[in-house]
């Protein structure tokens, strides 16, 4: 116990000396009571190995979830533009069979030139009104 008060009594004669010296002053006027206690804190491996672990992994697990955003945001809009693109062909090929329907050209024939099936140029013929 007079050990630790002995080292207390120096550590505090030491930050007033810095103090009065100049050394360090403006920084040992703010922190001195952070530093006092950093300096009769007793440094303990394993819970400082703990505690870089812990931090590794939070930081691990940061990264990773913000990579993982990326890619699924960008595997996300990849997928959007292509559904969008299919869409549109399909749109257009709709859009074709009925010029061509209309116009009155054989279903199989524009079956053929838009890859509709049967079904589904039916169906248009029945909605095309002549």
């Amino acid at each position: 116990h007079n050990d630790k008060v002995a080292l207390e009594k120096a550590m505090e004669e030491a930050i007033r000396e810095c103090i009065e010296k100049g050394i360090l002053r403006v920084f040992l006027e703010k922190n001195s009571t952070e530093v006092r206690n950093m300096l009769t804190a007793e440094f303990n491996i394993e819970t400082a190995q703990r505690v870089w672990y812990e931090d590794g992994v939070l930081e691990g697990e940061q990264r990773g979830e913000q990579r993982g955003m990326q890619q699924g945001m960008q595997q996300g809009m990849q997928q959007g533009v292509q559904q969008g693109r299919l869409e549109g062909e399909r749109a257009k090929a709709i859009e074709t069979a009925r010029n061509f329907l209309a116009l009155g050209m054989p279903i199989d024939f524009v079956s053929k030139g838009t890859g509709l099936s049967l079904a589904e140029l039916k169906e248009l013929q029945n909605d095309i009104v002549v």
